[in-house]
């Protein structure tokens, strides 16, 4: 009996390797959208760098995790959120970045028809610049809900 070689024993691993990665990455992730809003400068999310442009914002997976996705697919970030509740009533639909001079980091994501406000995780980056006592300022962009 002849046993096959170790070639083609890597081959066939390889294959299905290759068939499991490209059936993983069909699989679409279970999204909710929150969000769609421009945002006019680049910005950082999760230690993510992001251009400007049109965005869409969907909880998924969890309520602590949050995609901030761009129109055209190109630009992502998945972020970890920390949930918590406002009142009955209207507020507004925002994202809330801090801004260390030229620099703008997500900071809050509130989506108007929810009642939910997502804290966002703060990145090594930002965390930096508030260790070296520096002061942001908030910076809001006013969205629409979806």
């Amino acid at each position: 009996m002849k046993f096959p070689s170790i070639l083609t024993i890597a081959v066939v691993i390889a294959c299905v390797v290759f068939l499991s990665v490209a059936s993983f990455s069909q699989a679409t992730v279970s999204k909710e959208l929150l969000i769609r809003v421009d945002i006019p400068f680049n910005f950082v999310a999760a230690g993510v760098h992001l251009p400007a442009g049109h965005y869409s914002i969907y909880r998924v997976l969890t309520p602590d995790v949050i995609l901030i996705e761009s129109d055209n697919h190109r630009n992502a970030a998945f972020v970890q959120v920390r949930v918590s509740s406002v009142g009955l009533g209207q507020h507004p639909t925002t994202l809330i970045f801090h801004t260390y001079g030229d620099r703008h980091f997500l900071s809050q994501v509130s989506a108007g028809n929810d009642h939910l406000i997502q804290m966002c995780s703060k990145c090594r980056e930002e965390e930096e610049l508030m260790a070296k006592n520096k002061q942001p300022k908030a910076e809001t962009i006013t969205a629409a809900a979806h």
